[in-house]
């Protein structure tokens, strides 16, 4: 159960006012992505490369495992001061987010980035440009997100090596929403750390598949539920510590994670 302040969150459901708002705000942002891939994939002739093929079981398989790779080295990342800032900072972000909107950030952005970086612009400019590109889109607002950046660019290169070798996006779908699902996850329940300690060093790591727009779900979402804990008794559970974030969306973003 998350301490999300009432007993319908338990259960996914997204509470009326900026936390609905944001969750469509994030739901318009990649579905237009993915029209606007689909689009293009359709005029060039790259719909093939979307469907999975006899194959899909293996390609999935090699997702999950790339995936849980980059979670575990996101969680090594921990260690590092500048990743340690930037986990918390994303950690406030993240705050009032539920279950049901961390999972479905997840699942958007995996298809609808993959999409577009694998499905059609590696194939139109190769694997170095997409994976640029990628990476811009995980810039943030300030120098001290640059550990960030670098970590998106990293696992940009990864996915697409792994659709390159596959042929299809089934690996990187399932690649992309394994992250973000365990890192916007792990970020929504992570607690400040004490004087002295550096716990949750994983932000700018685990933020690697989130984008603007999750961050401006996130703000919403750390609106709501940081007012919401002044009428409404918490409930104690697992999946998010009060006055602390949980989904951006991650998609994960600062000043905008998509």
């Amino acid at each position: 159960m998350l301490p999300s302040g009432h007993p319908n969150d338990v259960l996914g459901e997204v509470a009326p006012g900026p936390l609905a708002s944001a969750t469509r705000l994030v739901v318009v942002f990649y579905g237009s992505m993915f029209l606007l891939a689909a689009c293009i994939a359709w005029w060039r002739g790259y719909l093939a490369h979307w469907i999975p093929g006899e194959h899909a079981p293996l390609h999935a398989a090699c997702g999950v495992g790339l995936g849980l790779a980059v979670v575990l080295a996101s969680r090594l990342c921990m260690r590092v001061e500048r990743f340690a800032v930037l986990a918390r900072e994303f950690s406030r972000l993240l705050q009032g987010t539920t279950v049901r909107q961390v999972v479905l950030f997840a699942v958007l952005s995996g298809i609808a980035e993959e999409a577009l970086f694998r499905g059609v612009l590696q194939t139109e400019i190769g694997l170095i440009g997409a994976t640029l590109l990628f990476g811009g889109l995980h810039v943030g607002p300030a120098p001290r997100y640059l550990a960030w950046t670098v970590f998106a660019l990293v696992v940009g290169l990864l996915i697409g090596l792994l659709y390159r070798y596959s042929g299809t996006l089934t690996g990187p779908v399932v690649a992309h929403a394994t992250i973000n699902l365990c890192n916007l996850h792990y970020l929504g329940k992570l607690e400040e750390p004490g004087p002295g300690t550096m716990g949750g060093g994983e932000a700018g790591a685990s933020g690697a598949g989130s984008t603007r727009a999750e961050s401006h779900a996130a703000r919403a979402s750390g609106d709501l539920g940081a007012s919401g804990q002044k009428h409404r008794s918490p409930m104690t559970g697992g999946g998010r510590v009060s006055g602390h974030a949980g989904g951006g969306v991650p998609t994960s973003l600062p000043a905008a994670n998509r």
